[in-house]
């Protein structure tokens, strides 16, 4: 193998009851390979595309143990399938991070803390902030499994510490899970989003109990709920999505400023979907006009949540797809025509102006102009390499589809033909990687 395997007794404290052990000490690789691979929820044939093999040899691997004494191949296999990699020889237990079976008890992991040595908080915080950059360049599908998994994780972990460093590991842990809901969210797994969010909003209560210490984490989980409520629209969303921002609102005005603004800007967009007359589409404007009055020129980039750029365009932005929303398509342009020429060329603000402004012009019937401003968009998420905004597109693109007058459209095929061709595209990359 030209490196040498190393064996070691620790991994049957974790993993001994899920395991044969093989002749060199280490559990069976071909049903570690199974395993991993069935709870990530990986097919044969993706795996094989991963490791550049045929589905035949990862059914070789998993049920006969063959074509695995490379360690290249093991590291290979560790990485696509986040292994613990003491379980296939590559290094010992002591060293490794906490990771534990992901249906292990936490008394199972108290059990091994004198083996485990988990990650430090500057570590989960480079972590944290490393996810929120690759969730804005990789489909949603391909991060939630693993994010989701991180939280398993450092769930299990806490009760190892206390005083305040169980603390930061606790904002941590909600950074966490308000990222799997954004993830969840732009994926439209709904479920999952809503089940983080659920957490999010308790942990956040649980770090303000006796007082509020800690206002902008309670108002950042109540705001990522309440738009979770907002993108899915079944009835009764609205409401449900009203009530949450009714709730943080409380917090938020205790947080700092572009919090504030941002959980302003996006409680008075869904307020204008509920409005049902001037004095609800009134309240609704003043919330957005507040947003838009306290970010000023300012911008944020969350740490433990995230808001993204926020600033006055990002205000105008979020009262246009307030109007689009509640199907007001001329408020809607009249908000997204004046704030589009305000943005920098090529822009991730711009590109989302296109959308909604395509969003507004199909409510009208303007079915050529829409698929025009959606090829906009797609130029400039190209361009940043935005999967988060292709998927938008996408979701555009479709609904423009379901028109029958418009659904065989030569320009209309031709923005599906590039959406196709860039996933037909990205696979490939995939796969030579």
């Amino acid at each position: 193998m030209g490196e040498t395997v190393q064996p070691t007794q620790d991994w049957k404290v974790v993993y001994g009851h899920l395991f044969e052990e093989g002749e060199d000490g280490l559990p069976k690789p071909g049903q570690v390979l199974k395993y991993f691979r069935e709870i990530r929820k990986m097919n044969t044939k993706a795996l094989a595309r991963v490791l550049r093999v045929t589905k035949r040899t990862v059914e070789r691997m998993e049920n006969e143990h063959l074509f695995l004494d490379s360690m290249s191949r093991r590291r290979a296999l560790a990485s696509a399938l986040r292994i613990p990699p003491f379980l296939l020889g590559i290094t010992t237990f002591r060293g490794m991070p906490a990771l534990t079976a992901p249906h292990v008890a936490g008394a199972a992991a108290h059990t091994t803390a004198q083996l485990t040595v988990v990650k430090s908080v500057e570590a989960l915080q480079q972590a944290l902030a490393a996810l929120w950059t690759e969730h804005e360049t990789t489909t949603a599908r391909e991060r939630l499994d693993a994010i989701e998994q991180d939280i398993r994780s450092q769930r299990y972990s806490l009760s190892l510490f206390s005083g305040q460093e169980r603390l930061e590991r606790q904002h941590i842990l909600l950074g966490y899970y308000l990222l799997a809901v954004d993830v969840a969210r732009s994926g439209r797994a709904y479920p999952t989003a809503f089940r983080n969010a659920d957490s999010a909003i308790e942990l956040a209560l649980s770090l303000n109990v006796p007082e509020i210490r800690h206002p902008e984490l309670v108002a950042a989980a109540y705001m990522e709920r309440g738009s979770v409520y907002f993108e899915r629209g079944n009835p009764g969303d609205v409401e449900a999505a009203i009530a949450d921002f009714q709730a943080g609102l409380p917090y938020a005005q205790r947080s700092q400023t572009p919090l504030l603004a941002a959980f302003s800007g996006r409680a008075g967009a869904t307020f204008i979907v509920r409005a049902q007359d001037k004095t609800d589409k009134a309240e609704a404007l003043r919330l957005l006009d507040r947003s838009g009055k306290l970010v000023g020129t300012g911008e944020l980039e969350g740490t433990l949540y995230r808001l993204g750029p926020v600033n006055e365009g990002w205000v105008q932005n979020i009262r246009g797809l307030g109007f689009v929303r509640a199907k007001d398509a001329t408020e809607a342009l009249n908000t997204l025509n004046k704030n589009y020429q305000a943005f920098l060329p090529d822009s991730r603000p711009l590109a989302f102006n296109h959308l909604y402004r395509a969003m507004a012009e199909e409510i009208q019937g303007h079915y050529p102009y829409a698929t025009e401003l959606v090829g906009f968009a797609l130029d400039i998420f190209e361009q940043l390499k935005s999967q988060l905004g292709i998927f938008r597109v996408g979701q555009v693109v479709r609904s423009l589809s379901q028109h029958p007058t418009y659904a065989d459209a030569i320009e209309l095929a031709q923005l599906r033909a590039r959406l196709v061709d860039r996933k037909r595209r990205r696979l490939l990359v995939l796969e030579e990687e």
